[in-house]
């Protein structure tokens, strides 16, 4: 029963593994993490509650965090914290509220971070028996997320270019940046510094509680190569 366990962890940190590759190669990273942590609720609820039956948690993390049979869980509750804060910031900067004007700004960051949350304080509740196929998902996931963050923060090389709205009024970047976790055309080469706009409102007025960038300047948050501006026609900077 044991191997069979094990085997099976390993089987399902792979699907794991390789459908978040595929949702990255296809610019769906953030949708995947999102429906991900929506998932893991009430699986992980369901584990919560079978292990605590079993009396297989390890509570060490709380209470005895720096003894000597606390180290062996170190690395699989800091893979998995790594893992949770790397997923809420992905959705941070993954989702933009501007697409949905009629809903608070807050939500979606909110809700966010309370998945991320609730999976980290499980995250310090690990399993008496530690699964070496899940905490090696959750550290790659992690660097390799990380590693995308840096090149999104990394200013873009060449010329900028300074390009006039082709929409009136408020609008604001969906897709774009280098990286194909924010950006789905960056994957390929002739699309890489296309971007994907969605108007807003006709006036800054019209967004309500909504806090827009320099008054009706909105400029890509993922370091698109263009910044686009809600002109009226014909005016020029």
């Amino acid at each position: 029963m044991k191997l069979f366990c094990q085997i099976l962890s390993y089987v399902i940190a792979v699907a794991l593994g390789g459908l978040g590759f595929l949702a990255y190669r296809l610019g769906l990273l953030t949708n995947f993490i999102f429906l991900l942590l929506m998932l893991l609720v009430p699986v992980n609820l369901l584990w919560l509650g079978w292990r605590i039956l079993r009396k297989e948690l390890y509570y060490g993390m709380f209470t005895r965090l720096l003894a000597l049979e606390s180290r062996k869980y170190w690395w699989p509750c800091t893979a998995r914290i790594a893992f949770y804060l790397c997923c809420a910031h992905l959705l941070s900067i993954g989702i933009v509220p501007h697409q949905f004007p009629d809903l608070s700004p807050v939500i979606w960051p909110d809700l966010s971070w309370s998945l991320a949350l609730f999976q980290l304080a499980l995250a310090l509740l690990p399993a008496s028996r530690t699964s070496l196929a899940f905490t090696s998902l959750f550290t790659v996931s992690s660097v390799f997320m990380i590693w995308q963050f840096v090149l999104i923060a990394l200013p873009t090389g060449g010329e900028r270019v300074l390009l006039n709205s082709p929409f009136h009024g408020i609008s604001c970047v969906v897709q774009g940046g280098n990286s194909s976790i924010i950006n789905h055309h960056y994957g390929l080469e002739s699309q890489r510094y296309a971007v994907d706009l969605f108007k807003v409102a006709e006036t800054k007025e019209a967004v309500k509680q909504w806090n827009l960038i320099d008054g009706d300047r909105l400029q890509s948050v993922r370091r698109a190569r263009c910044l686009y501006r809600g002109l009226a026609s014909g005016q020029r900077e």
